[in-house]
């Protein structure tokens, strides 16, 4: 497994927003990162960084995808359905599947070996000249459905 790197720091660009989730972070996240809600004292949820090896259930699962970079208690939105810029996919084929990491708040191109937490695959799309390779975008598909272990 290796994790995805952004191909500038702490940036992602929202192509299409299909759905999309708002709220308040928890703590510190960065544009890219994968991330939960988790619910907070106040009774209002909040965003935290998944990571598919924690020990703690919550925060093995993911709703959305952080469009920007957020710090603790800052509003942030999230994308759970949509086509997304940023990310150094060089590595992988078009169409391969993009999952959570087992590094918190990262992607990663393989599924981890304690938990299978998809959110989307690599995307062709054309932002150049004709004649060019296709670039390679994240698209971004986060269902409701119950978290997969």
């Amino acid at each position: 497994m290796a994790d995805i790197a952004l191909t500038t720091a702490a940036r992602v660009e929202v192509v299409i927003m299909d759905e999309s989730v708002e709220g308040i972070c928890q703590e510190d996240v960065t544009a890219g990162a994968p991330t939960t809600i988790v619910p907070s004292s106040t009774g209002a949820a909040k965003f935290v960084n998944s990571d598919a090896n924690s020990g703690t259930a919550a925060l093995k699962t993911v709703k959305c995808i952080a469009t920007r970079t957020a710090k603790a208690g800052e509003a942030l939105t999230g994308m759970k359905r949509g086509i997304m810029s940023g990310f150094d996919f060089s590595s992988q084929a078009y169409h391969a599947p993009i999952y959570v990491s087992d590094t918190v708040g990262r992607l990663a191109d393989a599924q981890s070996a304690t938990t299978i937490l998809p959110v989307g695959r690599v995307e062709p799309a054309f932002s150049n000249l004709l004649g060019t390779a296709a670039d390679k975008y994240l698209r971004v598909d986060i269902s409701d459905l119950p978290d997969a272990t």
